[in-house]
């Protein structure tokens, strides 16, 4: 919807409508969120957004603005120098009674591609055109919100997908994709997003793409290692699918396989070859209609959409598309945050290597029993769930210093964490059906899954496995390379009501233990128990309220 406004200056204003988390309608004036419903005045009404307008509107067109933005440090002239290939659609953008969105790439991002592509492109008149529809939405004004779900929106050539990462928002058509720079700077016909790449066009093999990924470095460092396999993806004849784990991925391979697997050009060709599909340019939709796919190496995947995410499957592994759809010219790339080895991994060997679980471990390593039944390869299954170090660091002294003195009470704690024969993924949870699972110490713990959030409650503790708090990286729950299933938690609170009164409860596990604490009560010593570490410091702040208090008293 568009509507003119008549202060400061006739410039007009842009009304979108898009669905938020849990389905919720946000509604946004040139990209800005409406928090409140209009306030009523005698001469006029108030809406409240959730920022500055900015960049302000210009009275330019969309033409008139490629060629001379009002940004200093924005300039087109890459997408300007080619109008006379397409003289009718710039001078429609010339018309004020025509309404566009444009997505522009800044001269700043296009000067650095190669001396080939550039080549490439200026002599080929039909893919300049193409290239330039594919940055067009006509007779639709699209402003892009600071959250929610953007629906596609067909250009001029090709449909335009848009997806949010680390808080930034992306556009992709033809398998490019482009960060959005600069949203949202509305225009006397329409709107203008500055983007950092070139769409549509794709210009770079396999090999030139990773490259320039920061993801993807380890994968490129290991591959220049064997030369068939990077004359492969530096090959602009031979086409393929290729399945790249990020850096992180290999942190997560237990040494005793990086050790296996260094040095052997045999075992390191095997497993990169079962990350490609050779022959086929197989895009994330069409993955999802095959279901299964073999890969050079012989091994065959399962592809599946769970939870709002797209997940590769294979003898027990379970693995994350963490970006798909990546264009080359011979073929395309799809990042996963796991490294696909087929090898049978106890849940002993994923614990140790896992970085996020480091302190849990030290604890279980000093425990036989535990350790021996995380190493099982006797043909049982277990299902474990553990605090990540970030939480278990975010206790107080007292309670780490628990924890390191080690004993019967850690090792109870411990155990309330393994559930024995069961094997329980996330997709093994029915949505809103509560599972009660008994843990190896003989402690009841109930999950319920909600959508994609998993909840766990023991007694008064909530929690939720899988998540973490943004600055933390965590595995999802979900099957780790083997016939073992560790959840990996980290820790959070929210607010929570027990027994009429509120306290903070865990959003994440905490240990679990069945600790007896001791507090001062008239002088003498009476126990507390069943409570976690989490409450020693609710009341530890309570007790050091109450004596600030008493020394105020004291001095009045």
């Amino acid at each position: 919807m568009r509507i003119r406004a008549t202060t400061p200056t006739e410039r007009l204003l842009y009304f979108n409508t898009f669905t938020g988390n849990g389905g919720k309608t946000i509604y946004t004036i040139n990209g800005a969120r409406i928090l409140t419903s209009g306030y009523m005045a005698d001469n006029g009404i108030l809406y409240i957004i959730d920022r500055v307008m900015y960049p302000f509107g210009s009275e330019k067109t969309v033409t008139e603005y490629d060629n001379n933005p009002d940004v200093p440090y924005l300039s087109f002239t890459s997408v300007t120098a080619l109008q006379e290939i397409n003289t009718p659609l710039f001078q429609e953008g010339a018309d004020p009674g025509n309404f566009f969105t444009v997505f522009s790439p800044n001269d700043s991002y296009t000067y650095p591609i190669s001396r080939e592509a550039q080549q490439k492109f200026y002599t080929n008149w039909t893919l300049i055109n193409d290239t330039i529809k594919a940055h067009i939405v006509k007779d639709k004004v699209l402003c892009l919100p600071a959250e929610g779900n953007i629906p596609e929106a067909m250009s001029l050539n090709g449909q335009l997908k848009f997806t949010r990462r680390d808080g930034k928002v992306y556009v992709e058509n033809n398998r490019v994709r482009a960060e959005v720079i600069i949203p949202n700077i509305p225009l006397r016909n329409g709107v203008l997003h500055v983007i950092d790449n070139l769409l549509y066009f794709i210009y770079d093999t396999i090999h030139q793409k990773l490259s320039q990924l920061y993801e993807s470095r380890t994968f490129l460092a290991i591959t220049d290692t064997i030369p068939d396999f990077t004359s492969r993806l530096r090959s602009e004849t031979s086409e393929m699918t290729i399945f790249v784990p990020e850096t992180s991925a290999f942190a997560k391979v237990p040494s005793r396989l990086q050790g296996e697997v260094e040095g052997n050009i045999t075992l390191l060709m095997s497993l990169l070859n079962s990350h490609v599909i050779l022959g086929q340019v197989l895009d994330i939709d069409t993955l999802l209609r095959l279901e299964n796919i073999t890969t050079l190496g012989n091994r065959t995947i399962r592809v599946m959409k769970m939870n709002n995410g797209v997940y590769l499957q294979h003898n027990g592994l379970r693995t994350r598309v963490t970006r798909g759809d990546i264009g080359c010219t011979n073929g395309v790339v799809h990042l996963i945050n796991d490294v696909m080895i087929d090898s049978h991994l106890t849940v002993w060997e994923n614990i140790e290597s896992q970085t996020q679980l480091s302190t849990v471990f030290d604890l279980m390593r000093n425990h036989v029993d535990i350790r021996t039944t995380l190493s099982a390869e006797d043909g049982s299954y277990v299902t474990v769930f553990l605090p990540g170090t970030f939480f278990l660091n975010e206790l107080p002294g007292y309670s780490r210093e628990m924890l390191s003195a080690g004993g019967s009470r850690v090792h109870e704690a411990l155990i309330g964490h393994i559930v024995e024969n069961a094997f329980m993924g996330s997709s093994d949870f029915e949505d809103g059906v509560e599972r009660k699972m008994t843990t190896k110490s003989g402690r009841n713990i109930h999950i319920t899954r909600r959508g994609h959030a998993f909840f766990v409650n023991i007694g008064c503790i909530r929690c939720e496995p899988g998540s973490q708090p943004a600055h933390t990286t965590c595995q999802p729950p979900d099957t780790l390379k083997g016939k073992s299933l560790p959840f990996l938690v980290q820790g959070s609170f929210r607010l929570g009501q027990i027994m009429n009164r509120w306290i903070s409860c865990l959003h994440m596990t905490t240990i679990w233990p069945n600790w007896e604490l001791s507090c001062k009560k008239n002088g003498s010593d009476f126990p507390l128990p069943h409570i976690t570490g989490l409450y020693q410091a609710l009341f530890a702040q309570i007790a050091k309220l109450q004596r600030m208090v008493m020394r105020i008293f004291t001095r009045t």
